[in-house]
């Protein structure tokens, strides 16, 4: 599964980034970049009441409320996916979630924080370790169908 090459596919302008090493916070990241950290999108995996998996993309500049998500979703059941079990629900590793994910599994819903689409292009983790891709923000919605948000 390379997710790169299919948004190549989609006719989608986004630019790779080649990691030299492991990055462990969006911190780094945005150093490396030269970014702001609001300008990385960190994707994590919920999970709703229905057991529905859910990728919620928001600004690395935010932390994620739960309870504010749940209210948001109108869900009171939604539960983050523990580390230990996305590689298994998703296919990705942890560390490598990506929205792009919903090219090859349509039953995972995307969500994107309304920060991230201030911005001309953000960088999102392309699924694969040690490489990034910086997207119009609109762009990346359209691909994967995503909902937006205010969070």
């Amino acid at each position: 599964m390379n997710l790169i090459e299919l948004l190549r596919h989609q006719n989608i302008t986004f630019k790779e980034t080649h990691f030299e090493r492991d990055f462990f916070t969006v911190a780094e990241v945005a150093e490396y970049l030269n970014i702001d950290s609001a300008q990385i999108g960190k994707a994590m995996v919920i999970q709703d009441g229905g057991k529905n998996l859910i990728v919620l993309l928001i600004s690395g500049s935010k932390r994620l409320d739960l309870d504010t998500t749940r209210h948001k979703l109108n869900d009171s059941k939604l539960k983050l996916v523990h580390s230990s079990k996305i590689e298994t629900m998703i296919g990705l590793p942890v560390g490598a979630v990506t929205p792009l994910i919903k090219m090859i599994n349509k039953e995972i819903r995307i969500i994107i924080d309304q920060k991230l689409m201030e911005f001309p292009f953000i960088n999102i983790s392309s699924g694969q370790n040690k490489i990034g891709i910086d997207i119009n923000p609109m762009d990346l919605a359209k691909v994967t169908c995503a909902t937006i948000f205010s969070f």
